[in-house]
C-alpha cells in the first residue's frame, strides 16, 4: 500500500512541477522575488529555496504517514512548496502568471495548492478542536 502511495504522490508532485513550468512559459507573467503578497525575503533565493525544499520534503513524508484529509493537505503543501522552491533555486524567484481582475496581485499554480492546503489544515484544526470539546463535555 505504501509503495502505491509513493508512486501516486510522486506523480502528483511531478505533474505539479510540469504544469507550473508549462504555465510559466505559456502565460508569461512576472518573476516574483518577494514572498507571498509581496512580503520581503532574504537576498539569497537559492538558500531560501533549499530551506523550502527541505520543508516540502518533510511535508511529503508526512503525507505518506498520515491518511485522509490530513494526507491530502500535506501532499498539496508538498507539491506547491516544491514547485515554488525549485523555481526560486532555478530562476531566483517565482513566476506568477495568473491574474484575477478583482485581486490586486498575481499568483501561480503552486500558490493555489498551498492556499488549499492551508484551508484544509485550518479545517482539520477546528474539527479536531470540536471533537476534543465534545469529549470533555
Amino acid at each position: 500500500m505504501v509503495g502505491k502511495r509513493i508512486i501516486l504522490y510522486t506523480s502528483i508532485v511531478i505533474l505539479t512541477l510540469l504544469l507550473h513550468a508549462w504555465h510559466a512559459s505559456l502565460l508569461g507573467g512576472r518573476l516574483n522575488r518577494a514572498g507571498m503578497l509581496g512580503l520581503p525575503l532574504p537576498e539569497s533565493q537559492v538558500f531560501l529555496g533549499l530551506i523550502l525544499l527541505l520543508v516540502s520534503l518533510g511535508f511529503f513524508i508526512l503525507a505518506l504517514r498520515t491518511s485522509g484529509v490530513t494526507s491530502l493537505a500535506f501532499l498539496l503543501a508538498s507539491a506547491g512548496g516544491m514547485a515554488n522552491a525549485l523555481s526560486r533555486i532555478s530562476y531566483g524567484g517565482v513566476p506568477d502568471y495568473y491574474h484575477v481582475s478583482f485581486l490586486p496581485f498575481m499568483f501561480n499554480l503552486p500558490d493555489v495548492l498551498l492556499t488549499i492546503a492551508g484551508g484544509l489544515f485550518i479545517l482539520i484544526l477546528f474539527s479536531s478542536r470540536g471533537g476534543k470539546e465534545k469529549q470533555h463535555a
